[in-house]
């Protein structure tokens, strides 16, 4: 066991700062690699029987990894005031339009007899299931022998029948409201084999009273070691646990489903290894995760109404769909072979 000051711990964080921006603004970074990376795995299974492979791949993926988020992360998304109004069945109500016409008739007049000019404005009268009346304007253009004419009709009364409604399946609007808040995220999708080294690690920040110092071991295994040294510093009081929060709100909302989700997470690893021969269907990992952190995630969904709707019990999607989900660490992996 070793013991570090806060000090220490915040020069090398600095130095891992100075060194991925010296890593991003320059390509003399890349002129000199020397990564040696010494593996020994030792591993006995005595199952009644012997195990033993000789593995050809056609490529080899080798990945070692640290992902340091301090700090804290929020993601909101808010929805509200959505009106899809209908009319209610059985009820009256109005409505305004404007219907336009254009039409040509070859009648060889001569232009200079009846010439061109507009039409002065006039009433136009709605019949059938329709009643009221307008103004009626438009062109004449004898030249051309075209008519262009135009009523608009406003506040026309309309009563729709206790029958008369809207089929959800067609003509239900949906509304998605979606926040995620993610410390460290990492996907890896090979088809040759893979071996990782991998680590990631969530805290909020160095605190301004963490004097005392904490204790590193020795593991011989960086991703284990930096685990327990956060788990020192943060019962030591030198640093502060992550803020991570998520939250979805939607209110207000009047004929329409709503899908709200909010997903909040510490460290999240996928990792899909299809390989496309059955050598390669192998992975070695050594997978760390550390989160010192508050994960929270809340989706709010309220005053959603609806009216005048047939066929909702058809619907391929819910009327009202609130998802929360918060997640400290969280590791998928999947491998599939294709097989001898």
């Amino acid at each position: 066991m070793r013991n570090l000051s806060k000090t220490a711990l915040l020069a090398g964080v600095a130095a891992g700062v100075m060194g991925l921006t010296g890593f991003a603004g320059s390509a003399m970074a890349f002129d000199t690699v020397n990564w040696t990376w010494n593996k020994e795995i030792r591993e006995r299974i005595n199952i009644d029987g012997n195990i033993s492979f000789d593995l050809n791949p056609t490529g080899w993926v080798e990945l070692e990894k640290l992902q340091l988020f301090i700090g804290d992360a929020s993601a909101t998304s808010t929805v509200n005031s959505i009106y899809n109004n209908q009319p209610s069945s059985g009820g009256d109500g109005t409505v305004s339009f404007t219907v336009d016409w254009t039409g040509t008739s070859d009648d060889s007049t001569d232009p200079s007899t009846f010439g061109t000019g507009v039409l002065g404005a006039g009433d136009a009268t709605l019949s059938g299931d329709l009643s009221g009346s307008g103004s009626l304007q438009g062109t004449l253009d004898e030249g051309d022998d075209a008519m262009q004419l135009s009523a608009t009709f406003n506040d026309i009364p309309v009563s729709v029948g206790a029958s008369d409604s809207y089929d959800a399946l067609t003509e239900l609007p949906e509304v998605v409201s979606t926040a995620v808040a993610v410390g460290n995220n990492e996907s890896i999708d090979s088809q040759v084999a893979l071996t990782l080294h991998d680590t990631q690690v969530v805290f909020g920040g160095f605190t301004l009273d963490g004097r005392q110092g904490f204790d590193v071991p020795e593991t011989g295994n960086t991703g284990l070691s930096m685990a327990l040294a956060v788990l020192d510093a943060g019962a030591n009081g030198v640093i502060s646990p992550s803020n991570i929060n998520a939250t979805s709100t939607v209110y207000d909302i009047l004929n329409a489903t709503v899908d709200s989700s909010a997903t909040a997470v510490a460290n999240n690893t996928n990792i899909t290894l299809d390989a496309v021969t059955p050598d390669d269907a192998m992975l070695v990992g050594d997978f760390t995760q550390v989160a010192y952190a508050n994960v929270n995630a809340t989706s709010n969904v309220y005053d959603v109404s609806l009216n005048n709707y047939t066929n909702l019990g058809s619907l391929d999607r819910p009327i009202v769909s609130s998802v929360a989900t918060a997640v400290g660490n969280n590791l998928a992996i999947t491998v599939t072979s294709p097989g001898p």
